[in-house]
C-alpha cells in the first residue's frame, strides 16, 4: 500500500489543530506554550486511520505570520493539503500566503475545509463557498472539494473523512525505489536509546541496521530502530512519517534542516542553478547579487542571488538564477523551494532546482541559458542524465557522481547507464573512469585528429607530435587517463599511431629529399662520431650555414624516429646507446655491479655524460640503482 502525508494550511485561529484532533483524537499542540495560548507555534504530527483502512501521516502547521518559517518546514512533505478556512471569517492574509507557498511548491491535491460551520447559517455558508471558489480560481484547488465541518458538533466530519480517503486514493505515491531521503524536522534524545530524528520520508526506503549519511555534515550513522505512527518497524518508506533512532551521531550534531540520506547518494553543495518565479504580488523586484531567504525541505538558507538572464526580476516574472551559499547545503535536482525577502520577511517567489552541483557561469550569456533550458526541458530521468553528461563536457561523469547528481540508488544508476550506453554514451575504460556523452567523445576525437593534421602540415619533417604537446592542445579538464583511452580508441580505429612519446596520423611518413637526406646523414655522423661525449646541437647548427633552420628541423625528425636519443639535456646517437648498454652488461656480468666512476672510465667520458646515461638506463628499466652502484634489472632484487 502506498503511503501519503496529509498537511494543513490556513490562517491562524481558523481551527486547523482542533480539526485534526476531531479527526484523529490526537492533539498536535505538544508544547505547553501552545496549549496555554491556544495557538500552534511548531509543527504538529498525527496519524489518521482512513475509512479504507490505510493510515496517513498528518502534519499540522502553525498559521500565524510569525511562524511561516515553521509552516514551510512542514509544507515540503505534503501529498494532500487541507486548506482550512473559518466559515465565519473567510479567506484571510495567511490563507493567501499559505496558498502562494503551496502553489510555489507545486502542490497537486487538496481539499478546502470550511471550519466553524456551526457559527454561521446556511445562507452565509453558501456565500462563503462561492467566495472561496472565486478566489481559488487558477490555483491547484480550483476544482477541489469544499467540505463544511464543525469540530465541536461533529458535523461534516464523516463526509470529510470519506473525501480525504477518495482524494488520497487518486494521489500518486512517492517513489520508494529511489534513494532514501528524509529532511529532518525534529531531533531529540530518548534516555537509553540516544539520538532520534523525525521527518517525512520523501523518497526511497530505509531498513533497521542500514548505514545512512547525515548531510550536509557528512556524518555516517547507523539506524538502530525505526518507528512509524508510534509502532516499531523494520522498514520505512517514502510517504511515511518516520522516527529514526541513530547510533554514531549525537543530538547536537543533527538538527532541523539536515537530511538523512542513503549512504553515498547525495553530496553537499554551495552553488545551485534554479528556475525561479516571482509572485505577481511580490512587493519588490529581485535584485542581482542580493541575499534572500531560501526554504527547501525543512531547511532555511541565506544564499546570495545571481541572476543569469538580466540584472533585475520584476514581480510575476520567471528566470534562471544561481544561488551561492556561504556554507554547504543539500538538495536534489527537481526539488521545489520558496524564497522570502531577507528583511522584512515576506514570501516573494519560488521554483525548482535544475542543477544541484552547479559551476559558476558566464552570466547573461546565450550558452549558459541554452544549457539551463536543456536541463529544464529534460522530461524524464534518462533525458536528465543525458543532459548532465552533455554539460559535464570533456571532464565526463563517473557512475557515482551521476548517482549523486540524480539522488538515486546504485541499481537505478546502473540501469540508466546501460540504457544510455545503447544510445549516446561512451565509457572511458573500466572501474571508476568517467562516461562521456557521444557528442563530446566524437568532438574530442576530431580535435585530436585535427591537431595532428595541423602539426603535420606545419612540421612536415617531424615524425609526429609529442604526446604531451598534443594533450596540451586539448581541453584542460581532460584527465591523462582519459586522453590515453581516447588515443587507444583512435589507434584501434587505425586513425592514429602512438609510438613512444610521439603520436602521428596513420599513414603519415616523413620522406626526405636528397638534400634533406644529406643533412640527416651529416647530423647522424656528427653524433655517431661524438660517441659518449656528444656535442650540443647549438654548437652543431652553425656548421650548416644558410641551411641552419632546415638542419634544426631534421635534427628533431631524427629524434622522433629514435635515430638520435634524448638523455636529459643530452642527445646520443642510437648506436652509441647500444654500445653503452653492451659496456654496462659485460662489466656487471663480470664484476656483479658498476659505479659511476667505473662507467665513466670505461666510456672515456666525464660525469657530465656518465651520470645522465646511467640514470636513463635506470628509467627505461635496463639497470637498477642499489646505493651508489648499478646492477642489471634482470638480476634478482
Amino acid at each position: 500500500m502506498s503511503h501519503l502525508i496529509i498537511g494543513t494550511a490556513g490562517h491562524v485561529d481558523h481551527g486547523k489543530t482542533t480539526l485534526i484532533r476531531a479527526l484523529t483524537g490526537i492533539n498536535t499542540d505538544r508544547l505547553k506554550e501552545e496549549q496555554e495560548r491556544g495557538m500552534s507555534i511548531e509543527l504538529g504530527f498525527a496519524h489518521f486511520h482512513l475509512p479504507s483502512g490505510r493510515v496517513a501521516g498528518i502534519v499540522d502547521v502553525p498559521g500565524h505570520e510569525r511562524f511561516v518559517k515553521n509552516m514551510l518546514a512542514g509544507a515540503a512533505g505534503m501529498d494532500v493539503v487541507l486548506l482550512v478556512i473559518a466559515a465565519d471569517e473567510g479567506i484571510m492574509p495567511q490563507t493567501r500566503e499559505h496558498l502562494d507557498i503551496l502553489q510555489l511548491l507545486e502542490a497537486k491535491k487538496g481539499i478546502v475545509v470550511l471550519t466553524k460551520a456551526d457559527l454561521v447559517d446556511e445562507e452565509w455558508l453558501e456565500l462563503v463557498q462561492e467566495d472561496v471558489r472565486t478566489q481559488l480560481a487558477g490555483t491547484f484547488l480550483k476544482d477541489a472539494p469544499i467540505v463544511p465541518v464543525s469540530a465541536p458538533t461533529g458535523k461534516g466530519l464523516k463526509e470529510l473523512s470519506l473525501t480525504i480517503d477518495a482524494v488520497c486514493a487518486e494521489t500518486p505515491a512517492r517513489d520508494a525505489s529511489a534513494a532514501f531521503r528524509l529532511p529532518v524536522d525534529r531531533s531529540f534524545i530518548i534516555e537509553g536509546f540516544g539520538a532520534v530524528v523525525t521527518g517525512t520520508a520523501i523518497a526511497g526506503r530505509v531498513h533497521v541496521g542500514e548505514t545512512v549519511d547525515i548531510l550536509p555534515q557528512q556524518i555516517e550513522a547507523r539506524v538502530r530502530h525505526i518507528e512509524v505512527h508510534g509502532k516499531e518497524v523494520e522498514v520505512a518508506e517514502a510517504g511515511q512519517r518516520v522516527a529514526l533512532n541513530l547510533s554514531g551521531v549525537s543530538r547536537s550534531e543533527v538538527q532541523r534542516g539536515d537530511v538523512v540520506a542513503a549512504r553515498g547518494s547525495m553530496q553537499p553543495t554551495k552553488v545551485i542553478d534554479v528556475k525561479l518565479r516571482l509572485l505577481p504580488n511580490a512587493k519588490l523586484p529581485l535584485k542581482d547579487g542580493g541575499q534572500t531567504r531560501l526554504y527547501l525541505g525543512t531547511a532555511e538558507y541565506l544564499p546570495y542571488t545571481f541572476l543569469l538572464e538580466k540584472r533585475e526580476m520584476k514581480p510575476g516574472e520567471t528566470g534562471y538564477v544561481q544561488f551561492r551559499f556561504d556554507a554547504p547545503m543539500v538538495c536534489a535536482r527537481g526539488d521545489r523551494f520558496v524564497i522570502r525577502s531577507y528583511s522584512p520577511m515576506f514570501t516573494i517567489g519560488g521554483g525548482i532546482v535544475l542543477e544541484p552541483h552547479a559551476r559558476k557561469h558566464r552570466r547573461f550569456h546565450a550558452e549558459t541559458i541554452r544549457e539551463l533550458k536543456a536541463l529544464e526541458a529534460a522530461s524524464d530521468v534518462l533525458a536528465t542524465a543525458e543532459t548532465v553528461l552533455q554539460r559535464a563536457g570533456t571532464a565526463g561523469v563517473t557512475a557515482n557522481a551521476l548517482r549523486q547528481s540524480l539522488a538515486t540508488t546504485p541499481e537505478a544508476t546502473a540501469q540508466i547507464l546501460r540504457e544510455l550506453e545503447r544510445q549516446n554514451l561512451v565509457r572511458l575504460g573500466g572501474g571508476a573512469t568517467p562516461y562521456l556523452h557521444r557528442a563530446v567523445y566524437d568532438d574530442l576525437c576530431q580535435q585530436i585528429v585535427g591537431a595532428l593534421d595541423n602539426f603535420h602540415r606545419t612540421n612536415p619533417l617531424r615524425q609526429g607530435m609529442p604526446r604531451e604537446q598534443l594533450r596540451a592542445a586539448l581541453p584542460k579538464d581532460l584527465h591523462a587517463a582519459n586522453f590515453d583511452t581516447l588515443l587507444g580508441a583512435l589507434q584501434a580505429a587505425q586513425q592514429v599511431i602512438a609510438e613512444r612519446d610521439i603520436v602521428r596520423r596513420a599513414g603519415f611518413v616523413v620522406t626526405f629529399t636528397d638534400e634533406q637526406q644529406h643533412i640527416a646523414d651529416r647530423l647522424e655522423r656528427t653524433y655517431r662520431d661524438g660517441g659518449f661525449s656528444p656535442p650540443d646541437i647549438r654548437d652543431v647548427l652553425p656548421q650548416f650555414g644558410p641551411q641552419r633552420e632546415l638542419a634544426n628541423a631534421i635534427f628533431y625528425s631524427l629524434v622522433d624516429t629514435g635515430k638520435l636519443v634524448r638523455v636529459a639535456d643530452l642527445v646520443f646517437h642510437e648506436s652509441v646507446i647500444e654500445r653503452a648498454k653492451r659496456v654496462v652488461t659485460d662489466y656487471i656480468r663480470q664484476h656483479g655491479k658498476m659505479t659511476v666512476a667505473e662507467f665513466r672510465n670505461l666510456t672515456d667520458s666525464s660525469r657530465k655524460y656518465a651520470v645522465p646515461l646511467l640514470e636513463y638506463f635506470d628509467k627505461i628499466g635496463f639497470t637498477r640503482r642499489v646505493g651508489d652502484e648499478r646492477v642489471l634489472r634482470e638480476q634478482r632484487e
